[in-house]
């Protein structure tokens, strides 16, 4: 859980035990103050208060400040119901006229409004006096997800199917709503709801639940205080968004910054190093840069007709897909291959390559995506491989094309996916330094690049 929710958490907890507002003697105390509602409601509804509604303050889970009272919700309500236990079907266009679920109830608020059931202006008008929602009310999901809570603003013909419980009462709403929202009763929903495809927690519960309450002017404090205490940890979630975002990316960021100071020789520079800038990008005056064909050959892979089973059956050579690079070696331990035959082989263009090959990747998800060959193999037509050559050492020219595989997609990018030509990439041109530094980097990026890597199972 983030730190911003742990600190939501605690707010409204502190809030329902009296211990972010100061308890004063002019706001009277609750007893009175109930015995007051339960007259008026018992006056404007003939309803009576509920039975076995005496409660013991030494079993509640928590200490209550002295002026308080602990109460059965229902025995504060005006209204108390929840949604249809048997919807109509709706139709099949928009009207006005809506039926919302609990899955349109979240982050506070009545969300995602295109997805709910239309109705009839009829069949609303036969249903929605059942909840008969009104501004001010308490929408709260009782069926499937538990305990999300929203005050409804008006504006809407709206009514709701059995998973969402409407509520008026004689106390402050959005005080309520904290208890609500408070881990004591979340809490408390979760562990005695019922229910095996989907789990509830019904009317019958709702209504027992234990109420702490205020006196009203606190409980105008107690809102008051928890909107400007939320309003704090809004700003801490943005701060800790931003953060968990950083962090997300610091292993590759830094992985990229690795990799680009490594071609440019500045993780082996020394005192004495010169630059030079005239190329795509500065580099040590002792360095060179030389186009790919000039480094070493480049073959591209085939495929052998699938449809010939002798050029499968009882194979012995290793034919790679594009999956195979995977930014790392590639062996027939972690990358996925088949086998064809001398017959399959000598049947397409496709040219066996020896270990220490460096493999790319030219199009779908891999596209742009290298591989070390420690294995003699051959690819299909969406790999290219950089043979082995005396100017180039093998994991040198693979730490490079890593590290140029934004800017190769971002050249090579296809209509409907990336495609890297074989012409391309003997265009491209590779900064080299000498063998003994190129050695040196190597060595460098062996040493560093795991780190980065630890970073993601951090």
């Amino acid at each position: 859980m983030k730190v911003s929710e742990e600190l939501r958490q605690s707010v409204l907890q502190a809030a329902i035990q009296g211990k972010l507002t100061e308890q004063l003697p002019e706001d009277g105390d609750a007893k009175t103050y109930l015995a007051q509602i339960y007259q008026e409601i018992k006056r404007n509804t003939k309803k009576k208060k509920k039975k076995g509604s005496k409660i013991s303050f030494e079993s509640f889970p928590f200490d209550i400040p002295e002026n308080w009272d602990l109460t059965l919700l229902i025995n504060i309500c005006t209204k108390l119901v929840d949604g249809d236990h048997n919807p109509p079907s709706g139709v099949n266009y928009k009207t006005d006229y809506i039926m919302a679920s609990s899955r349109n109830i979240n982050h506070n608020q009545l969300e995602d409004l295109d997805n709910v059931r239309y109705l009839t202006k009829e069949a609303f008008e036969t249903i929605s006096n059942r909840t008969n929602t009104s501004i001010g009310d308490i929408l709260i999901t009782t069926v499937g997800t538990l305990g999300r809570t929203c005050i409804y603003k008006g504006g809407l013909n709206i009514t709701f199917q059995r998973s969402v419980s409407v509520l008026t009462t004689k106390i402050n709403q959005s005080y309520l709503k904290i208890v609500l929202d408070s881990p004591y009763i979340q809490q408390k929903m979760i562990n005695e709801s019922t229910g095996t495809a989907q789990k509830g927690f019904y009317l019958n519960q709702l209504e027992s639940c234990i109420i702490p309450i205020p006196p009203l002017a606190e409980q105008e404090r107690i809102v008051a205080k928890v909107d400007e205490l939320m309003a704090k940890i809004d700003e801490l979630e943005k701060i800790e968004n931003e953060l968990e975002e950083l962090k997300n990316k610091f292993p590759t960021d830094m992985r990229n910054a690795l990799l680009q100071a490594a071609m440019q020789g500045k993780l082996t520079e020394d005192n004495s190093t010169e630059f030079d800038d005239s190329g795509l990008f500065t580099i040590p005056n002792n360095w060179k840069w030389e186009n790919s064909t000039k480094i070493c050959q480049i073959v591209v892979g085939a495929t052998p007709s699938t449809s010939k089973l002798d050029y499968y059956n009882n194979g012995n050579i290793i034919w790679l897909p594009s999956g195979c690079c995977q930014n790392r070696e590639v062996n027939t331990k972690n990358s996925p291959y088949k086998l064809i035959t001398q017959k399959g082989y000598d049947s397409c263009s496709t040219t066996l390559m020896p270990p220490n090959t460096v493999l790319v990747a030219l199009t779908g998800a891999t596209a742009g995506k290298v591989g070390l060959l420690e294995i003699e193999a051959c690819a299909n037509q969406s790999v290219v491989g950089f043979l082995p050559s005396e100017k180039a050492l093998p994991k040198y020219l693979f730490y490079h094309l890593l590290s140029r595989r934004n800017q190769i997609l971002s050249d090579c990018v296809g209509s409907a996916q990336p495609h890297i030509s074989k012409k391309y990439l003997e265009s491209i041109n590779i900064p080299l330094p000498p063998l003994e530094e190129q050695q040196r980097i190597v060595e460098k990026l062996d040493a560093l690049l795991p780190l980065c890597d630890s970073l993601y199972e951090a």
